[in-house]
């Protein structure tokens, strides 16, 4: 029996090839392809994460296999890893009985195909706004609490300062020593303007500056109406 393996491409995000050809997937769950020629009814995956000095069993590794049945030449094997980090694969696979390709032995290297490198992206801590969600009408005068959240925990306590601007002007100062999450009562200023926006800053722990801003809001002042002479009342 003959077969290649190959990585799934469709499902998979692959990088140009390092030096040692080794591929970079951003997911920890993949597809890895076996062409046979032959129905497999034996299935098995072996994993390296020394670049084949040693080869494991992939339960003995923490990798979770899932093999789906072979249709037109091709079986294909769900793999889940459990963290980032570099994993060579080597599928085995045969008939029901003694058939089957022999197990990797130490220091065979892997295709080069199924030399992989798995790192999921850096996620980036940032501020998101809750109260005001997009674009809104308010009256000036009111009171209305502020609502933001910080993405991903990564913010010093007590760094969130806000601010805000009207008609693209520089941004007035409100208050600071807020938590990079949590909620403020505000006063909207008594001006007229179709252009009101906030601002929420905070620090990472590693010092660096994190904003975001509202979607233009639009303040309208609510006027007294005048008084006329018939609204007077004169005492006798």
């Amino acid at each position: 029996m003959t077969f290649a393996a190959l990585l799934l491409a469709t499902l998979t995000q692959a990088a140009p090839e390092k030096m040692d050809d080794r591929r970079l997937i951003t997911v920890r769950e993949f597809i890895i392809r076996v062409d046979s020629k032959d129905n497999a009814p034996f299935k098995a995956l072996w994993v390296s994460r020394d670049g084949g000095r040693t080869w494991r069993a992939a339960r003995e590794a923490g990798v979770v296999e899932g093999w789906g049945e072979w249709s037109g030449g091709v079986v294909r094997c769900s793999v889940r890893v459990p963290e980032d980090g570099l994993y060579d694969f080597f599928p085995q696979i045969g008939d029901a009985l003694s058939n089957r390709g022999p197990e990797p032995k130490p220091g065979q290297p892997a295709d080069p195909k199924l030399r992989i490198e798995v790192r999921q992206p850096v996620k980036v801590a940032h501020l998101e706004w809750e109260e005001p969600r997009g674009a809104a009408e308010w009256i000036g005068g009111q009171n209305i609490v502020l609502k933001w959240h910080a993405v991903e925990p990564d913010f010093r306590e007590k760094s969130a300062e806000l601010q805000y601007s009207i008609n693209g002007e520089p941004w007035i100062f409100i208050t600071k020593g807020l938590e990079p999450s949590g909620t403020y009562a505000w006063v909207i200023p008594n001006k007229d303007t179709p252009q009101l926006r906030l601002r929420v800053k905070a620090v990472t722990r590693n010092y660096l500056e994190s904003s975001a801003e509202t979607e233009a809001i639009s303040v309208r002042v609510q006027r007294m109406p005048k008084s006329t002479a018939s609204d007077r009342v004169c005492d006798p």
